[in-house]
Formats: C-alpha cells, sequence, structure tokens
C-alpha cells in the first residue's frame, strides 16, 4: 500500500492529536496550541518527529507501543540544536574551503616551477564536463562578464546547417 492510505497528510491539530493519543507523547512543557502553531509556522512534523527514535517504548501492558517519558519539548529543543548544529558545520565547511583556497593559490605563487594558467589548463581538460557549464555561463546575465574577462569564449556558427556548433572555452 502506498503511504497516502497508510501515512495520510495530516494538519498539524492532527499530528498533535496523534503525537499524544497513539504515540504518548506529553504536552507538559509546550502545551498543544503551542505546538500547533510550531508544527505550522517553524518547523516541519517529520524534522521535529524524527529525534523520536532517541526514546524508549512501552514495550508490553496498556501503553505498548507508546514513548516513555516523551514530551513535545524535548523534539523541539532537539530540532533546534540541529539547526545550530547544521549551521555551525555549514559555516566551518565555507571557512574551511576558503582556507584551502588560500593555501593552493599561495602555493602555486610560491613555486616558480609551477604555472597556475597551465595547472587550470590542465585541470579543465581532465574536467570537460566544467568546460561546458562555463561555455553556458559565458551566456548568462549575471556570470557572462567575469567568465568573459578570463576566459576566451569561442563559438562556431556552421552556415551550411544555420546552427551553432561547439563551443570552445579557453584561458
Amino acid at each position: 500500500m502506498s503511504n497516502r492510505i497508510n501515512k495520510p497528510m495530516l494538519s498539524s491539530e492532527q499530528l498533535v492529536k496523534k503525537m499524544r493519543d497513539e504515540k504518548g507523547i506529553t504536552f507538559k512543557y509546550t502545551s498543544e496550541d503551542a505546538a500547533k502553531i510550531y508544527l505550522t509556522n517553524v518547523n516541519n512534523y517529520l524534522r521535529t518527529a524524527a529525534y523520536r527514535s532517541n526514546y524508549q517504548k512501552y514495550t508490553c501492558g496498556a501503553n505498548t507501543g507508546k514513548y516513555i517519558d516523551l514530551d513535545f519539548a524535548y523534539l523541539q529543543e532537539l530540532s533546534v540544536i540541529d539547526m545550530h548544529l547544521r549551521f555551525l558545520i555549514s559555516k566551518m565547511c565555507s571557512d574551511i574551503e576558503h582556507s584551502l583556497k588560500v593555501q593552493l593559490v599561495n602555493h602555486v605563487l610560491q613555486n616558480n616551477t609551477s604555472d597556475g594558467y597551465s595547472i587550470v589548463k590542465n585541470f579543465l581538460a581532465k574536467n570537460p564536463y566544467i568546460l561546458n557549464k562555463l561555455n553556458i555561463m559565458a551566456s548568462a546575465p549575471f556570470t557572462d562578464g567575469l567568465i568573459n574577462k578570463y576566459f576566451t569564449v569561442k563559438r562556431t556558427y556552421d552556415s551550411t546547417s544555420k546552427k551553432k556548433s561547439e563551443s570552445n572555452c579557453e584561458l
């Protein structure tokens, strides 16, 4: 059966009711109304509820299958912590990327036997898909000036077929 049947789309009100009645999630520290607002305006159920797997469930008795001592506020807090962690990791990746680029440029500048242009030319020769992207971006309004400043884009036109033939991008 498909998820449309097994897991139909629910409103935030229906999700709160399901968490309370079927999953045993409590609303002691965050009210049900605040949870509805949170699920409607701040974060989605899938991302918030993903943290349920960190909690144990009853295995027998009247509450079998329901979570033990799980309050919606705990899921909310874990979701917020996850968001901050993702932002931190994203910033770290950007900083690492920048640092590596600076080191690469300095390495090329300090090495008298290497030529930055030949390094780029060799790289582009081994990665023709990047050349294709550059050719495409050379005519885009936001990137054409930058690409045309550093590359010579040669386009040929076949007058017999009246079609553009392959473009060639050179340093």
